[in-house]
């Protein structure tokens, strides 16, 4: 199976309605927390979030590896979660829900939410818990963390947890972490 081949099946599941409760539930809580402002949508898929995200008063962009044609009335760019085409520091928020266990380079793809994120900026992370069985044995879901596993990763990717949860639906459980860049990642 081909990278094309492999995000078209993704696509398939791209519009997040299995993650409908857990998303809407995270995102008005995260508003809450820390307002709004310009946030991406990685791995944004059919862009349904990147909407409802826009629709909350965000400044949204969906970015995703496979041109969906689905894709309706949003402001959309095709890239990769491993090499982000945007400028240092242009976003105040980062939207990741479904897509971190797909990543080939978990570590590079946060190197890259690092870098485009203001200092102090926020990540909204929704990812399998690691005894969700429906989801982590699922072919596509490359990468799996428990939550030391995300919190050690993060934390070299300069980032704090401010807040964990799980929530448990009919897809299972998953956790939901916000997060905070603390730091610059050095190029030594």
């Amino acid at each position: 199976m081909n990278f094309k081949q492999y995000y078209k099946i993704l696509n398939q599941y791209a519009s997040g309605q299995c993650l409908k409760g857990y998303c809407e539930r995270a995102i008005s809580k995260f508003q809450a927390r820390f307002g709004t402002g310009k946030i991406l949508d990685i791995g944004c898929g059919t862009g349904d979030w990147t909407k409802y995200l826009e629709l909350q008063g965000y400044e949204s962009i969906g970015i995703d590896f496979y041109d969906n044609k689905k894709r309706n009335d949003i402001n959309f760019i095709i890239g990769d979660m491993h090499n982000l085409p945007f400028n240092a520091y242009e976003f105040d928020f980062i939207f990741n829900s479904g897509v971190f266990e797909h990543t080939l380079a978990p570590f590079i793809s946060i190197c890259e939410m690092n870098r485009i994120l203001k200092m102090n900026g926020k990540v909204l992370l929704i990812v399998p818990h690691e005894k969700n069985l429906r989801c982590v044995y699922m072919e596509q879901h490359i990468s799996c963390f428990d939550i030391h596993g995300l919190a050690n990763l993060f934390n070299k990717g300069k980032f704090k947890i401010l807040e964990t949860e799980i929530y448990d639906g009919e897809d299972g459980q998953h956790y939901v972490l916000f997060l905070e860049k603390t730091g610059e990642i050095k190029n030594e």
